[in-house]
């Protein structure tokens, strides 16, 4: 009996030249996701806020943009990809139960609890401004209002547009960290650019988490979101981030 090879399926996203040009070398089936609809017969996309799959059998619609509790584009492409990829295997409700309930790898973007209509996220792996701004425009793509709790050390960054982005999704921040006064420096300078008046803005500096969170809680309206995204390593007080990400969990779970 002649062994036949099984190749399986290719992923691509049709919206990335690079990624959607590997098609060409595909030995197996290819299927594409995408944010917009890629017009392929295998594959995921959006149309009028809904998840769509289709294939040979036509279109199926999965779930909506707002059933994906992990806020951010990049969130909603992997669900896309995710669906193209398990489509044939997972019912479309599994699926939803997923997204509806996954709150996400811990230390990333990690929901934490939700208490008196507040949520609560872990993003301690944001050790610099650059993975700080990811983590506040997920946010500012949700229409998130968020209580930021910010701060650490410093690894010679470049905190520029950090200030924007977090007037983007905030005017509540509390600062815990080494360097703190940096992230102020250029929250204060960017203001304007923003359309805030830094004057205007709530701004606490607290001494440790504990005084952090609690402020964060006292500051927190229902429907507001408080997001531990510090733009530093942990290394002014921490071993490293999921130390000072499992704190921040712990302090809330105490709440």
């Amino acid at each position: 009996m002649l062994y036949q090879p099984f190749y399986g399926r290719l992923i691509l996203n049709a919206a990335n030249y690079e990624t959607r040009s590997l098609a060409a070398e595909a030995m197996g089936e290819v299927a594409y996701f995408s944010r917009s609809d890629h017009q392929e017969k295998e594959g995921a996309f959006v149309r009028d806020g809904q998840l769509i799959c289709r294939d040979r059998s036509g279109e199926t619609a999965i779930m909506t943009a707002g059933d994906i509790m992990l806020p951010g584009q990049h969130n909603l492409e992997n669900y896309l990809a995710a669906i193209t990829a398990v489509r044939p295997y997972v019912t479309v409700p599994d699926m939803v139960a997923v997204a509806r309930s996954f709150g996400g790898v811990a230390h990333r973007l990690e929901l934490v609890r939700e208490l008196d209509g507040v949520r609560y996220f872990n993003s301690s792996i944001d050790t610099s401004p650059t993975r700080s701004k990811a983590a506040l425009r997920a946010l500012a793509d949700r229409g998130e209002h968020a209580i930021l709790i910010m701060g650490g050390k410093d690894k010679n960054c470049d905190y520029t547009g950090l200030g924007e982005a977090m007037l983007a999704v905030s005017r509540k921040i509390i600062f815990c960290g080494a360097n703190a006064g940096m992230i102020d420096d250029v929250l204060r300078r960017e203001a304007g650019y923003a359309g805030a008046r830094y004057s205007e803005l709530q701004i606490v500096h607290c001494q440790d988490y504990s005084e952090a969170v609690q402020t964060a809680r006292k500051m927190a309206e229902p429907g507001e979101v408080v997001v531990l995204t510090p733009a530093g390593t942990s290394y002014d007080r921490f071993r490293h981030f999921e130390e000072r990400g499992d704190l921040f969990r712990q302090l809330v779970n105490q709440l």
